[in-house]
């Protein structure tokens, strides 16, 4: 399999998922009331947003993250929400933020690859 057929094919496997991956955004930025939600995918360049719900927020004021991680527990991705106004997290937040990320790990693992991320970006 060529480079371009192996590219192909993940980006044929990720649009199965994306609509699932903005609909957590959507629920994350909703259920914690925040400006934006995002999903980052880590890159050897940095992160590159793969998802997100809400107005973009420049200089947050609050921003909440928690790592998404493959299988073998090497950090992938992340999952943040941000807000223009400053606004104590709660344990409840990094909860709903938590599950939200778990749901988010599920679906990037549908579209990864065995040989993991790094290999197709």
């Amino acid at each position: 399999m060529t480079v371009v057929d192996a590219q192909g094919e993940y980006l044929e496997r990720f649009s199965t998922v994306h609509g699932a991956l903005e609909q957590l955004t959507c629920v994350a930025a909703a259920s914690l009331m925040v400006s934006e939600a995002r999903i980052e995918v880590e890159t050897e360049i940095g992160r590159l947003p793969i998802a997100s719900f809400g107005d973009i927020v420049a200089t947050p004021a609050f921003v909440l993250e928690v790592p998404i991680r493959a299988l073998s527990g090497e950090t992938i991705a992340y999952f943040s929400v941000r807000d223009t106004h400053p606004k104590p997290s709660s344990p409840f937040d990094v909860e709903v933020l938590s599950k939200l990320a778990d749901s988010a790990q599920r679906k990037l693992m549908l579209a990864w690859s065995e040989s993991g991320p790094q290999s197709m970006l």
